[in-house]
Parts: C-alpha cells; sequence; structure tokens
C-alpha cells in the first residue's frame, strides 16, 4: 500500500479481532480526530474489502472536512507543522522548552532532528548553557551534516515569551 493511500488508516490487530483503524485530524489538531472509525475485518468480509471500505470512508470524511494529507520532505518530517516551538523556518530544527512548576525554565534548547538508518535521531543545543544564536547554529549544522542541505545564514527572531 503507497503512503498516500494509507494517510489516516492504522491496522489494528487485537485478541477479539483485527481490522483497520481510521483517524482523521485538522492541522495543528492533534488532541482530537474530527472523524474516527474501526473497520473490523470479520465484519467487512476479510482484510482487503475492510479496508476498501476504510478507503471509501476515509476520503468522504476528509472532503466533508476538508483534511488533506500531510507532504513529507523526503527525510520522513512533515513539510508543515503548527507549532508554538517551530520558530526556525527550517523543517528538522525546533525549539524545545519545559517549566518548572514555579515557571522557569528547566530546559530552554535547539534540537536537531534527523533519520540515521531509517531511524529518527534528535541532538539538542542548550541556550542556557550555549547562548540562543550560538545553540541555533549547532543545530542548524548538525541538521545540514545529515540532509545535506545548505545551513541558513541568521538565527530566527527570539518568540516574545523566551526570557532574554
Amino acid at each position: 500500500m503507497e503512503t498516500k493511500e494509507k494517510f489516516g488508516i492504522t491496522r489494528s490487530k487485537q485478541k477479539s479481532g483485527n481490522g483497520w483503524l481510521v483517524r482523521l485530524y485538522l492541522p495543528g489538531e492533534n488532541k482530537r480526530p474530527v472523524a474516527q472509525r474501526y473497520f473490523a475485518d470479520k465484519k467487512h468480509g476479510g482484510t482487503d474489502k475492510a479496508l476498501e471500505v476504510a478507503k471509501v470512508w476515509r476520503d468522504e470524511k476528509m472532503r466533508e472536512h476538508t483534511v488533506a494529507p500531510r507532504k513529507r520532505d523526503g527525510s520522513g518530517y512533515f513539510l508543515k507543522y503548527n507549532r508554538r516551538n517551530a520558530v526556525s523556518g527550517r523543517i528538522g530544527i525546533n525549539l524545545v522548552s519545559y517549566k518548572n512548576p514555579d515557571g522557569s525554565f528547566r530546559n530552554l534548547s535547539w534540537q536537531a532532528r534527523f533519520m540515521v538508518d531509517g531511524k529518527q535521531k534528535n541532538k539538542s543545543y542548550s541556550i542556557l548553557k550555549y547562548g540562543y544564536e550560538t545553540a541555533w547554529r549547532m543545530a542548524a549544522m548538525e541538521r545540514s551534516r545529515h540532509d545535506g542541505q545548505p545551513m541558513p545564514e541568521s538565527a530566527p527572531d527570539m518568540p516574545d515569551w523566551m526570557p532574554k
């Protein structure tokens, strides 16, 4: 099955029976699917028939909710992402932040994500240790080493929510 063909469809294997699970999300909404349904092999006449019914239902719901498959960059990463931390302007370089209960930052770093032998890896560079721009340059160089893309000229502007 091609990647485009299985968008939103996953195989479900359980003791009670196997089937196909269809889940569709709107861009930027990862908590609850806008459409979800399970297609049991037994109820639909086998694995292949259940998959065909699942595809038809998925396509209908994609039109109804205007959901489009997300495109990948060739390294396994989505081309568009809607996250607060996605401020780098470059796929595979993210700003990572974790706060303590008192509101202070426990971790604030630039993270480079890349594929090695078909597995996703990441390497983080602390902004608290190296500074905003140096940590970003280190992450950008790491990502460039793995994807062969040229390194951007300058770091993105610091977000308003970050401590100066």
